[in-house]
């Protein structure tokens, strides 16, 4: 703070004051002068800082201005007075931020409340439970019970929920590797499934004749049997890595079906796979794809073209044609003779390829393909005659049993599987039971 007149007029009369007593010594006098001169000089020079941090101050200010226009300045307190008497400089004011609001944070999903265990029969399986029949009575919503009995459930049985048309939504839990045959066949008002990530095996029919609009795979599965979602008003679905093969009528008449992607490692697309998807139109195949079985796309009128790798080696009859029956014309009407006549999609296809033969021996267009086609990994091994499985070298039977049959939930006989062309063939002793030759969930080619 700079000396007013008043402050530098005291300062010079107390000079004055001593230099009288002084008068007689004149060294004494000098000294006085020569402190008074050094006095005035430091009043000068904290008298021209005072004024520069005056300066500084103010276009500091005026830089912060617009930030503190909109706080209101509190009244100083003692300590702030006497900090700009001392220093000559105001604090800045504090600027109170308003804190934004947080959003709410999303309350945790509450665990579902499992169905009471009293409601399923069990049986045991691979050290724990397989579920063989439900008992409940008009249950709209179905959460199966990782355990009963003290057991863990590891999968479902072969007709367990069939025909229970009050079910809407069932939830299946983590811990169940497979669904039998038929386990939801004609549960009418079904539209919501939640399948387990630890699910490998997906039995025949288990899910036609439901109202599923999604369908979520987990990545695990490598079995789907035929007729598995005959039927579904699904749009879309995407199929797990480890499938090896598309089973007889899969997606036969989802009529809603628009798009579909096999994805790498499947070896075969068996016959009526997506028969009647009349929607049906876009099919992406995969390097390695070895069979196309009759009828696998038949009715599709809405297939313009597919593309076929030259890795394919056989394409059933009627492969890429209208089924023509009366019974068809009759049950979808809004379809006209003269669009199943029309329908004929162009097969694109390498030179030389056997696809460029069928589209020849079918008079069906073609063009040349543009995709460059590299090679694929089948999930599926290669044939061995003696054992009637498809690998490269010759298995060990106790690790085919191990390791292949017992991840199949329901080892059915002959009579169950014999059209499924996807299972292993024993002629072993050890396996037979009742003079019928036993048979196991895994995958194999007609032979």
């Amino acid at each position: 703070m700079a000396l007013t007149d008043e402050e530098r007029k005291v300062i010079n009369n107390a000079f004055e004051i001593i230099l009288k007593h002084t008068q007689n010594n004149k060294s004494a006098s000098e000294s006085v002068l020569r402190f008074k001169d050094t006095v005035f000089q430091l009043i000068d020079t904290c008298d021209r800082g005072t004024k520069e941090k005056e300066q500084a101050k103010k276009e500091e200010a005026k830089s912060t201005q617009s930030k503190t226009a909109q706080t209101k300045d509190e009244p100083l307190t003692f300590k702030e007075k006497f900090h700009n008497f001392i220093f000559g400089a105001k604090p800045e004011p504090v600027v109170k931020e308003t804190p934004k609001p947080q959003p709410p944070k999303p309350e945790p999903p509450k665990p579902e409340v499992e169905s009471p265990a009293e409601l399923f029969r069990i049986e045991p399986y691979r050290g724990g439970a397989m579920i063989t029949k439900y008992v409940g009575f008009d249950d709209k919503k179905i959460v199966i019970p990782k355990v009963i009995d003290g057991m863990h459930v590891y999968a479902l049985g072969e007709g367990v929920f069939r025909n229970i048309e009050s079910i809407t939504e069932i939830i299946i839990p983590y811990g169940v590797i497979s669904i039998g045959n038929f386990c939801f066949l004609g549960c009418s008002s079904l539209q919501k499934i939640k399948l387990p990530e630890t699910l490998k095996v997906i039995g025949d029919s288990a899910f036609c004749g439901t109202q599923i609009r999604t369908l979520e795979i987990p990545e695990f599965v490598y079995y789907i049997g035929s007729s598995a979602f005959g039927g579904l008003p699904i749009e879309d679905v995407v199929l797990p890595k480890s499938l090896y093969a598309i089973s007889v009528g899969t997606f036969s008449y989802c009529t809603k079906l628009k798009k579909i992607t096999i994805p790498q490692g499947v070896a075969r697309i068996g016959s009526d796979a997506f028969s009647s998807c009349f929607a049906l139109s876009s099919v992406s195949l995969p390097t390695g794809l070895k069979e196309i079985e009759e009828e696998a796309f038949s009715r599709c009128i809405n297939l313009k073209a597919i593309d076929i790798p030259p890795s394919v080696e056989k394409i059933g009859e009627k492969a890429f044609a209208w089924k023509n029956e009366i019974s068809d014309v009759n049950r979808f009407s809004y379809l006209t003779t003269l669009e199943f006549a029309k329908w004929r999609p162009t097969i694109k296809c390498a030179p030389g390829s056997y696809a460029q033969e069928y589209a020849r021996k079918y008079k069906l267009p073609m063009i040349k393909s543009d995709i460059v086609y590299g090679e694929s990994k089948l999930n599926m091994p290669v044939y061995v005659a003696n054992y009637g499985v498809r690998s490269k070298e010759k298995p060990d039977m106790n690790k085919l049993i191990d390791n292949m049959a017992y991840d199949w939930a329901l080892l059915s006989y002959s009579k169950m599987v014999a059209n499924h062309n996807l299972c292993i063939r024993s002629n072993n002793p050890d396996l037979k039971k009742s003079n019928v030759t036993f048979y196991a969930g895994f995958d194999i080619f007609k032979n």
